[in-house]
């Protein structure tokens, strides 16, 4: 009896390319048969897969690093291995810009387009800030208008880097109650101001060189969400802000003679109006503007007793009486 046996021959597979740092994948070329690939970092198995003939992909547990040695055993049995080795090496990255920057008093958070897996760092001065990932190439650093940074991104010890210099600019808080119609505020100089009720716009303006705007709108409900935005090329001033009630007025008013005509009249509110009575008479009605209002009263006779009212937009309301002596 004759018998005739095929063994399998010595695996051959190639490298399609150099591995590089940020490499999430290693492709290689089979071109016998299928033999099993195991691939090793630095001495520690990474992943086994059966190769087919032609193009191979194999998924790493993650990037690539410089200077890590990658090991790639192909084999049918022990006797019938093919061993190939090489070490990870760096690529300087090609991309590094400023897509959009949204700033606080005291925080930045940048949109950065740049090359895959590349790390990327922030420094101020000469020490490489705490950063935080927020989001796909989202980057929040602790930085305050007006602050340079270098960003660096780098593959291994390939780097590209850019300086950048944060706007100048007075960015506070945003409050509204249901008592305003109008915001006098500071944010981004030259900006878009927007603000916002979902996607419909309330109320639009521009701020000057020095961010100062003035937003005019229709009183809001307490509950409301809005959405406030100041824009000025990449860089935004954005929050959103939800509508408080406002709070009850207090009014008070000064000694009133036969002889005073004016008197001083103080409130804890700067907006509403303001009326005074003698009775049911009315004497003056002025509209707030500061927490202290001048209004002519005219001369009243000694024992008169004058009521002072204050009404907010929202018909919040208070009152004195004083006497005239």
């Amino acid at each position: 009896m004759v018998y005739v046996t095929k063994d399998y021959p010595m695996p051959s597979f190639t490298w399609t390319k150099q591995p590089k740092t940020g490499d999430t994948t290693i492709t290689v070329f089979n071109d016998k048969l299928d033999p099993v690939l195991a691939v090793s970092r630095n001495g520690r198995s990474e992943s086994a897969k059966r190769l087919t003939k032609g193009l191979n992909v194999i998924n790493l547990k993650e990037p690539l690093r410089e200077g890590q040695t990658i090991k790639l055993v192909a084999s049918f049995r022990p006797e019938l291995t093919q061993t190939l080795e090489k070490k990870v090496t760096s690529d300087t990255p090609k991309v590094l810009t400023v897509k959009d920057v949204l700033l606080t008093s005291s925080s930045a958070t940048f949109t950065l387009a740049h090359d895959p897996n590349t790390d990327i760092n922030f420094i101020s001065n000469g020490v490489v800030l705490y950063t935080r990932v927020v989001g796909t190439n989202r980057y929040h650093i602790s930085a305050k208008p007006g602050t340079t940074v270098i960003i660096e991104s780098s593959y291994g010890s390939k780097r590209k880097t850019l300086t950048y210099r944060l706007p100048s600019a007075t960015i506070p808080s945003v409050t509204l109650t249901d008592e305003q119609t109008k915001r006098v505020g500071k944010t981004l100089p030259n900006a878009t101001v927007t603000l916002k009720n979902g996607s419909k716009i309330i109320a639009t303006t521009k701020s000057n060189a020095n961010g100062s705007y003035t937003l005019t709108f229709s009183r809001p409900r307490a509950g409301t969400k809005l959405y406030f935005e100041a824009k000025s090329g990449i860089h935004r001033d954005a929050k959103s802000v939800v509508v408080k009630s406002g709070i009850r007025p207090t009014i008070s008013a000064g000694t009133i003679r036969s002889t005073t005509k004016s008197v001083a009249v103080r409130t804890n509110v700067p907006y509403g109006t303001l009326y005074v009575y003698n009775g049911s008479k009315l004497v003056a009605k002025k509209s707030i503007g500061s927490t202290t209002t001048n209004v002519y009263i005219g001369t009243q006779r000694r024992g008169s007793k004058l009521t002072f009212k204050v009404v907010t937009p929202a018909n919040r309301t208070n009152q004195t009486t004083k006497s005239v002596y």
